[in-house]
Formats: C-alpha cells, sequence, structure tokens
C-alpha cells in the first residue's frame, strides 16, 4: 500500500468509486491466497514427503492460521497506513516483525530464551499466533491465543481504515 502511495496509484484510484475498505480487502485477499497456497505446498512436502505427522487438530489450527495471517496483514496496513514512504514502511514492517518472530517462538522455542525475554515476548501477537498454531498441530487448543489474535486483528483494521490516506 505505502508503494501504491509513493507511486500515485492510490491518488489514481481515489477518483474511482472504489471504498478503501474494498481495496484493503483485495490487498488482504491476495496476501492470504499467496500465503494458504505457500503454507499448503510447505505442510503438503512435510506431511507427504518426510513423514511428518498430520496436525492433530485441523480445524483449530486452520482457525489460528487464518487469524494470524488477517493478524499480520492488520499490522502492515497500519504500517503503510502511517510510513510516508515505501522505504520506510519496509524498515518499521521490519523493525516490528522481526523482534515478534524471535521473541514470539517463531524462529525459536521460547524456552530457549533467557526469562527476561520470555516474558517480554508473552506481550507480542505472535506469541499467541504461534501457541494457536503450535496446539492446533499437537496439542490441545485453548481459546486464549484466538481471542488475542482476533482483538489485535479487529483494532488494527479499524486503526489503518481510519489512518487509510490516498496521498
Amino acid at each position: 500500500m505505502a508503494t501504491y502511495r509513493e507511486r500515485k496509484v492510490l491518488r489514481r484510484l481515489a477518483v474511482t468509486p472504489v471504498a478503501p475498505v474494498a481495496l484493503l480487502a483485495a490487498q488482504f485477499a491476495a496476501q492470504v491466497v499467496m500465503g494458504v497456497a505457500g503454507s499448503a505446498i510447505v505442510v503438503g512436502v512435510g506431511v507427504f514427503g518426510y513423514d511428518v505427522e498430520p496436525p492433530a487438530h485441523p480445524l483449530p489450527l486452520l482457525l489460528a492460521y487464518a487469524l494470524c495471517s488477517a493478524m499480520v496483514c492488520a499490522i502492515g496496513f497500519v504500517v503503510a497506513a502511517l510510513a510516508p514512504r515505501a522505504r520506510t514502511a519496509e524498515l518499521f514492517g521490519l523493525l516490528i516483525m522481526f523482534p515478534m518472530i524471535f521473541l514470539g517462538g517463531a524462529a525459536i522455542p521460547r524456552e530457549g530464551l533467557p526469562e527476561e525475554l520470555r516474558r517480554m515476548g508473552e506481550y507480542l501477537p505472535l506469541t499467541h499466533a504461534v501457541t494457536g498454531l503450535r496446539d492446533g498441530w499437537f496439542g490441545t487448543p485453548a481459546a486464549m491465543p484466538f481471542l488475542v489474535l482476533a482483538g489485535v486483528t479487529v483494532v488494527c483494521t479499524a486503526a489503518a481504515a481510519a489512518l487509510f490516506r490516498w496521498e
């Protein structure tokens, strides 16, 4: 979105009847479709090519995946709405996502982190995404990760829609 704004694509779209919500929804759908395709390939290769155990709870796993995708897109839309240029949006996105990836347990298990970093990670939304995905694959799903992901998605989507600007 920040690149579209910088290249004046959004300015041209502003004179059409396209609503900001429709534009955000189209971008969201495109990102989710690409993410689902990539994830399906990775899971398929793991399960069929490397004998990885299939998920214990497929429906909660899919819900966790959908909510995680929505949350990450919503955070990205907020960053794109606030950033003045595409390069700035990329920088802010990296500054937000890399700490979440490492402190949230997506790169290495949180059990391997020092106690202070583990406590910091408890406040990050990606921690709840990782918990929801792991519980859906291996354990017993709980409601809290889903509620946190849904809440972050709703708040960030509302913020992105409110902060959206064509130019």
